[in-house]
């Protein structure tokens, strides 16, 4: 019986930040003037999404943008819907140097008021 050598690379993963970082968006429009005026709002919804994220020696960047839907009626109680999407940029200042590494980075996006 004959042995044979298997040599192979293990590759493993470990967390070397793990940050979790808030960025607030106060956003103002207006509604295009083909749109009529709103009576009501009945919804609004804003979903985030990261478009890019990146390291830089010690800085994390990530960009993104929010798109907000705002279904409302109106002084006719006829139903539109709004969507306006607003770019972000966020920049994490890290205390070790990350380069050669793997980013993930998740996003939720939360809605406090509507005035």
């Amino acid at each position: 019986m004959e042995n044979k050598k298997l040599t192979t690379n293990i590759i493993t993963n470990e967390t070397v930040f793990n940050h979790t970082a808030e960025q607030a968006i106060d956003i103002e429009f207006t509604l295009p003037d083909f749109l009529p005026d709103i009576n009501r709002i009945l919804k609004c919804k804003a979903v985030s999404m990261i478009s890019s994220k990146g390291v830089n020696g010690s800085s994390v960047n990530i960009d993104g943008c929010v798109t907000v839907t705002v279904i409302y009626i109106n002084s006719d109680n006829k139903l539109f819907s709004y969507e306006y999407q607003y770019p972000f940029n966020k920049n994490i200042d890290i205390k070790e140097n990350c380069d050669n590494i793997i980013l993930n980075a998740m996003n939720i996006a939360r809605l406090r008021d509507i005035k």
